[in-house]
């Protein structure tokens, strides 16, 4: 087979010096002890300490991509840059500079989904993915910190790219539905149903991601950035869990076996939020195979619960006589309190699906019901989505231990 041909003569010393790993004097110092002592630059640097075997490897790899011209200089000093800077591997240097190329053709790329629905200027992108590169900070969370979208834009964004990686939606579906998430302040299951696509919006799944939230360990952003991740660097969610700090191995090991019993019917769901945070702190398997072992010490029915009265009345939605009224209908028609309430107009239903939230939140133990009841006031108030209301005063995860 014969061998591809060299397009562009790269030195090492140089591409290293482009990416400012190393300064002048001490890439001089080492070519002269690399030729008195005919052993290789990149050797020589290692040793002297200025790169890791590992940062070495990649940069030899690097200018060989440029040499065959699989990368541009550009790319490859970012990428040198990356690795070394960041501390991650080539293939994910790679996949994170792989993103903010343009290909000159549409993409299902995060960036380019909120560009084509009109909520990205060329400009945001262009600083986003800058920021993204430079930090290794998922470009979602650049967006977000940098007030140019939403937490809730972010969510759908995502959600959009899972539907499209699943083929339940078209990229042009997609973008129908964000614009009109951004533009009428919903999410974008509504958007969708507003498109008539409502075959796509399943039931949720709760999956390893969502009994982490439940159990207060961490927020739903967190758990939105994990799922950007898990995208755009083709990584499995345990793996980015444990890269990102959220979970342990052995940890992690917990829940999947939590999920398992729950698959099985063994517990419910709040009894699953317990159990992982039995073992979140776990030091030892052993340790997780006897907290999950006394699964049956935790009874659902003496799992404390609040009632949604209780957070309507403290955030003064609706008098006493109202609550009184629909709670005699809820009773007479055999319907939840929360769904006669909205049908008979006294709650909107992303008041009713926020309070369902808090009261899940409530009965984990992740709020208190002043916090609960404050967050949804806040909420209303100031038109925000509950989440980021949550995150503003800083409970995210203030689950109790």
């Amino acid at each position: 087979m014969q061998e591809p041909e060299v397009q562009n003569k790269v030195y090492l010393g140089d591409l290293l010096l482009r990416a400012e790993v190393i300064n002048a004097d001490s890439l001089q110092d080492a070519l002269s002890l690399s030729q008195r002592m005919h052993v290789k630059l990149g050797r020589v640097l290692t040793m002297q300490g200025h790169l890791t075997e590992q940062h070495m490897a990649a940069a030899e790899q690097i200018t060989a991509l440029i040499e065959y011209g699989d990368l541009t200089l550009e790319q490859g000093v970012k990428a040198i840059q990356m690795v070394c800077n960041q501390n991650i591997d080539l293939k994910t240097a790679m996949n994170r500079l792989s993103q903010a190329v343009d290909t000159g053709t549409a993409s299902n790329r995060l960036g380019e989904l909120l560009q084509a629905a009109s909520i990205l200027t060329p400009a945001h992108l262009r600083r986003g993915l800058k920021n993204y590169l430079d930090t290794g900070v998922p470009l979602g969370r650049v967006l977000v910190n940098t007030g140019i979208i939403s937490e809730s834009i972010l969510h759908a964004g995502i959600s959009a790219q899972r539907l499209i990686f699943k083929r339940l939606i078209n990229r042009e579906q997609a973008v129908c539905a964000l614009r009109t998430a951004y533009l009428d302040r919903s999410t974008l299951e509504e958007a969708l149903k507003k498109h008539n696509l409502e075959s796509v919006v399943a039931a949720p799944t709760f999956g390893l991601g969502e009994l982490f939230v439940y159990a207060g360990i961490i927020s739903d952003n967190a758990l939105v950035t994990a799922r950007e991740i898990e995208i755009v660097e083709e990584k499995e969610l345990e793996q980015v869990f444990l890269e990102c700090g959220y979970a342990s191995k052995i940890c992690l090991t917990g829940a999947g076996n939590i999920l398992q019993m729950l698959q099985e019917g063994l517990v419910v769901q709040d009894v699953a939020a317990h159990l992982l945070r039995k073992v979140k702190d776990a030091k030892s398997f052993e340790e997780v195979q006897a907290a999950l072992s006394n699964f049956e010490d935790f009874d659902q029915e003496n799992i404390e619960s609040v009632d949604f009265t209780e957070i309507i009345k403290g955030s003064a939605l609706l008098s006493q006589e109202e609550l009184e009224a629909a709670s005699a209908e809820s009773l007479q028609s055999r319907k939840p309190l929360l769904q006669t309430l909205v049908e008979k107009g006294k709650l909107t239903s992303a008041a009713a699906e926020a309070i369902k939230q808090l009261k899940t939140r409530l009965d984990i133990g992740s709020l208190q019901l002043e916090q609960a009841v404050i967050a949804l006031a806040y909420s209303f108030e100031n038109d925000l989505p509950l989440e980021e209301t949550i995150d503003y005063f800083g409970w995210s995860n203030t689950a109790s231990r």
